[in-house]
């Protein structure tokens, strides 16, 4: 009874270890590369492409906004942020635009009109570029399609919109720190429970066991003196 009592108590110790270290490891990866955003330094871009959208609902008027983006900007100095917009497949550019942002900042842009209304296949990309250090920090596109058509005697009119839209939180792959980070940490942790000491697992000594032990002791010990006599 003893000795399950023992390897229950290290079975419970070596599983509330490897919690431990499963926690460890995930923090070591959110803290080591925790950024916001992607990060943009100068001269680099990136895109995000899209093909397909969430249907949000219609609406009676055309009025859209088809494309909206937030940032921070890493510099002191203002940042310009320049975007294209492009359709997909034939990757044909829509529109090409920029803003400048002050340094260390927080902010968004996008654009608020276009015509004819962009993506109405829903399937297209955004490119962006910075001159200076800068996080993407989200995006939101949206795509108004027509919904109604009535046939009037002077035309086909749209009664109402339909609106297709996502927001998108873009998340930086991990980076070369924060893997190596997260790796000593568990090698660290790994090392630390094979090091622990292991429970004696020898059976102990019963009853039977002892006297028998203590009758043969007694016994060699008279033999060992009448060795002398």
């Amino acid at each position: 009874m003893a000795q399950l009592f023992s390897l229950g108590c290290y079975t419970f110790m070596n599983i509330r270890t490897s919690f431990r270290l499963a926690v460890i490891v995930t923090f070591a990866f959110v803290f080591a590369g925790r950024s916001q955003g992607v990060i943009l330094n100068a001269g680099d871009t990136w895109s995000y492409q899209f093909s397909t959208l969430d249907y949000i609902g219609s609406q009676p008027s055309a009025g859209s906004m088809p494309f909206s983006f937030s940032v921070t900007t890493l510099s002191p100095s203002y940042t310009t942020v320049s975007y294209q917009l492009f359709e997909q497949p034939s990757d044909s550019l829509i529109y090409s635009g920029g803003y400048i942002f002050a340094g260390n900042s927080t902010g968004s842009s996008g654009v608020s009109f276009l015509s004819p209304y962009p993506w109405q296949s829903l399937d297209g990309s955004i490119t962006f570029s910075a001159d200076a250090p800068v996080s993407i920090d989200s995006l939101t596109i949206q795509v108004i399609r027509p919904g109604t058509v009535v046939s009037e005697p002077f035309g086909d009119v749209v009664t109402s919109w339909d609106i297709f839209q996502t927001t998108v939180t873009p998340t930086p792959e991990p980076t070369t720190l924060s893997l190596l980070t997260a790796a000593v940490a568990a090698f660290g942790l790994f090392r630390f429970v094979i090091r622990k000491p292991q429970p004696n697992k020898s059976p102990e000594p019963t009853a039977v066991g002892a006297v028998s032990s203590a009758i043969a002791v007694r016994v060699a010990g008279r033999r060992w003196l009448s060795f002398f006599r």
